[in-house]
């Protein structure tokens, strides 16, 4: 749900920090949420094993790094500028 902006069930919109969150997330790459995602799925697939959750994680980072978001996000970090993100 969050990766399509809504409220997840069982969270209230209306808090405050439940609304910080949202907005906060709002604010990062769609492409990196959705790759987040699905290293937390993957994780979970793991049932709870350090080791294959890191190796899951590395064997990503390339793919995460490789992307034209991932450089915009740098690019405008060290500019001091908000990113513009493109989902690619």
């Amino acid at each position: 749900m969050l990766l399509n902006g809504t409220c997840p069930d069982g969270f209230d919109a209306e808090d405050r920090n439940v609304g910080r969150q949202l907005k906060s997330l709002s604010r990062t790459a769609p492409i990196a949420l959705r790759m987040a995602s699905e290293l937390l799925d993957g994780a979970v697939e793991t049932g709870g094993d350090l080791n294959a959750g890191l190796a899951l994680e590395l064997s990503s980072l390339e793919d995460i790094f490789s992307t034209a978001d991932a450089l915009e996000g740098l690019s405008a970090l060290i500019e001091g500028r908000r990113p513009s993100y493109t989902n690619s």
